[in-house]
């Protein structure tokens, strides 16, 4: 799957590889049979270890593969690329994209699961805009990686609006319509012609407005078939996390700060406040979450992104609530204060 593997299974890869192996063979007929199927194919390879017909070894996580120097490497930017993820959503994309693939694939899975509701499939990824440089440089589109990337020619179109808008007479044929097939959004990026190192995403230009490639030069979407077409309660969502990423930083400072003075409150009198138990055990799901697919990344697939970190975005902000609730719930007299002023008085 990936070129230094020499064609083989990379990593985490081959749990999916033996899971797509299991629904060829019929054992994905219903959530049973798959609990049936995958429950005698652990007994069998359990007895053949018992047996010595397979070298086994326990590791200290599940489905966890030997830590590499390599990988312990990789550990630590892994999880701060996970904690950005999860406080800020750094890198992704902030509403729900549309679904892609087979549709025959798409409803077999939704039936599987009990046919939750779902994004429809979007079949193919419009993008439409413009693209300026100091240097009159123009893009083109570059799908994949190595030796199997596939490059695209642009073609300008006419955009004599962006003369008058932005006082640059060169920029009379910089507006672009860009169509990819809806699954390989991802793969795709745009990239100025004849350099290698300044590009952007598909998914990142869907994502937000404007996009910067360096050196004076930025892309601008005016429309994206992946954002617009969801109506107006997708733009909402988008505004309201985009709004939560703003104040994150914010809210974070200060819930180390209620934290610390927390504690020393703790210190001092012996008592602990219960909003710091309930930050301290939000906080610290949050952080088992980021390091265990800080793991996973580390060690064998991509697992950060926001669908896995979800969860942990929640409980840091929960936390934070908790923390910065401190200081209020301690300003507050207690139940026996108000009805025993010597109590009061002691405190």
């Amino acid at each position: 799957m990936y070129p230094p593997t020499c064609g083989d299974f990379a990593g985490g890869w081959f749990l999916w590889a033996l899971r797509d192996a299991a629904a060829e063979a019929g054992h994905f007929a219903s959530p049973a049979h798959a609990d049936r199927y995958f429950a005698r194919v652990a007994a069998e390879i359990d007895d053949a270890c018992r047996a010595g017909r397979l070298i086994c070894a326990t590791h200290g996580l599940p489905f966890l593969p030997h830590m590499t120097a390599d990988a312990w490497d990789r550990l630590l930017p892994a999880i701060d690329r996970a904690v950005k993820v999860s406080l800020y959503g750094e890198g992704t994309d902030k509403v729900r994209a549309a679904s892609h693939g087979p549709e025959d694939r798409f409803l077999a899975f939704r039936e599987f699961l009990g046919w939750p509701r779902a994004m429809p499939i979007e079949h193919q990824l419009r993008i439409t805009g413009w693209f300026v440089d100091d240097a009159d440089r123009w893009i083109e589109l570059v799908c994949g990686e190595g030796e199997q990337a596939r490059v695209t020619d642009i073609a300008r179109q006419s955009s004599p609006d962006l003369i008058r808008a932005l006082d640059v007479p060169q920029a009379g044929r910089n507006r672009f319509d860009i169509e990819v097939p809806a699954g390989s959004g991802s793969d795709c990026v745009l990239r100025i012609i004849g350099s290698d190192a300044v590009s952007a995403g598909l998914t990142e230009l869907r994502s937000r407005s404007r996009v910067d490639l360096g050196g004076g030069a930025f892309g601008y979407v005016d429309w994206s078939s992946g954002g617009e077409k969801h109506s107006t309660a997708t733009r909402a969502v988008q505004m309201l996390v985009t709004g939560f990423a703003a104040i994150a930083p914010w809210v974070m400072g200060a819930a180390l700060l209620a934290a610390a003075w927390g504690g020393l409150a703790f210190v001092r009198s012996g008592q602990c406040p219960p909003l710091l138990v309930v930050g301290v055990v939000c906080w610290a799901l949050a952080a088992t979450r980021v390091v265990l697919l800080a793991l996973v990344d580390a060690t064998s697939f991509p697992g950060i992104s926001m669908a896995y970190l979800v969860p942990a975005t929640q409980l840091w902000f929960v936390g934070a609530l908790c923390f910065v609730g401190i200081p209020f719930a301690a300003s507050r007299p207690s139940t026996q204060e108000r009805h025993d002023p010597a109590a009061r008085e002691s405190r």
